[in-house]
């Protein structure tokens, strides 16, 4: 019997662990959720985000608890119950529109940019994955507003890491991990 109990509780916190090295293949990226992914989302890892709840349009947009207020870089997660879809939505620090940033990383002392395809929804959640997969590859990003000098895109390790959980919770509520 201890044993039984011992294996269901270790199989229960693996289920609700975060940390994972998978790098995200962009051809898997998609919008669609699963009521089961959902439900999980909702019952296991919904007590660490702030939800905004928008009822006539159908709309619950869930941020990261850890975020620090000074932290250039926010995501969201909207999900859209209506639709079956969940996004992971940018948010910059100073209402600064992403036509205006550049982001950067940098790898062996030699920064680099990271191209925006596009800025709907897809080109941003493109942006939002390399940035998961170089902060998994332990790369420091930086952020270069319009007419300022390039910064660090996280400000601390609490924020580092509740982009890096708000990411994977949306890969994971998408069925890409």
């Amino acid at each position: 019997m201890k044993k039984t109990i011992f294996f269901l509780m270790m199989a229960l916190i693996f289920a609700c662990a975060t940390g994972t090295s998978r790098l995200i293949e962009e051809e898997k990226l998609n919008f669609n959720y699963t009521d089961d992914a959902y439900l999980f989302f909702r019952n296991m890892r919904q007590t660490n985000y702030s939800l905004e709840n928008m009822e006539k349009e159908g709309l619950r947009l869930y941020t990261h608890d850890d975020y620090a207020e000074e932290t250039p870089l926010k995501t969201t997660l909207v999900v859209s119950w209506k639709a079956n879809n969940a996004y992971s939505i940018m948010q910059l620090k100073d209402s600064v529109s992403n036509q205006d940033a550049k982001f950067y990383f940098q790898k062996k002392g030699e920064k680099k940019e990271i191209k925006f395809p596009n800025l709907r929804r897809q080109g941003e959640l493109v942006v939002l994955t390399k940035l998961y997969n170089h902060l998994l590859q332990e790369d420091t990003l930086f952020i270069k507003r319009k007419g300022q000098k390039l910064e660090p895109l996280f400000i601390d390790q609490d924020s580092r890491e509740a982009f890096r959980v708000s990411m994977y919770d949306f890969y994971r509520l998408t069925g890409v991990l």
